[in-house]
């Protein structure tokens, strides 16, 4: 087993622990530092992962991230020592294409030995919509920074059922979230930036129980607002 994990958990309010529930942490990269894993048994509760239906390479990411800030190349390694194929890197773009990055400054690479992706941080969840990375393929992997503060977004459920939504919001906008998105009856929200909710003012990294019926949310930072809808 062999993990390099060179983003770092900055502040003590970067992380929370949600009711025994969930663990949120914010994690920041400069230039060059990585998350790689050698193979599946660096997965996070890698016994556990469930696989596509249709390709045994492919799986549903066990942990979930999103980046809030910078810019992140994600590669896959494709070498003589790995068994995934042009066919799995296939796969794993088909059940990727509605990501809603792909909206915004996305790249991706096809070779003989690598699969490799850029996304740079933009208010590209216009909707509420899944969180994208959600499916990864069982070979080498890494994630790199290609600013410095490039942030991500990290939740480790307790229970595998949480579902993760994501909305954004320009600076000094408003948008209305309504409780009844989903079915679901535990739901959570996270704020990426300095906020209000009404009239409650709202601090980067807070995470608050979704109760009410609907919430107005207006972003008076000066950056992109990255919502993250937990539920379960």
């Amino acid at each position: 087993m062999t993990y390099k994990y060179e983003f770092r958990c900055k502040e003590e309010h970067w992380a929370t622990n949600l009711d025994d529930e969930i663990l949120i942490s914010v994690v920041s990269g400069d230039i060059g530092d990585v998350l790689e894993r050698e193979d599946i048994t660096d997965v996070l509760d890698y016994e556990n992962i469930v696989y596509d239906t249709k390709n045994p390479n492919v799986f549903t990411r066990t942990n979930k991230l999103s980046l809030i800030k910078g810019k992140l190349k994600t590669t896959y390694f494709l070498d003589s020592n790995s068994d995934i194929n042009e066919n799995d890197v296939t796969r794993l773009i088909e059940l990727g294409q509605d990501d809603k990055i792909r909206n915004g400054d996305f790249t991706e690479e096809r070779s003989d030995n690598i699969y490799t992706t850029t996304y740079k941080f933009g208010a590209d969840y216009d909707v509420i919509a899944q969180n994208s990375y959600k499916y990864l393929l069982k070979t080498k992997t890494q994630i790199e920074a290609l600013e410095d503060d490039t942030r991500l977004f990290c939740l480790i459920p307790k229970n595998k059922n949480y579902l993760l939504d994501v909305l954004d919001i320009d600076v000094d906008k408003t948008k209305t979230i309504n409780r009844d998105y989903n079915d679901k009856n535990i739901k959570y929200l996270f704020f990426s930036q300095n906020c209000s909710v009404g009239e409650t003012k709202i601090n980067q990294y807070e995470t608050k129980k979704f109760t009410s019926n609907s919430v107005d949310v207006t972003n008076n930072s000066g950056e992109i607002l990255r919502i993250f809808l937990i539920s379960r």
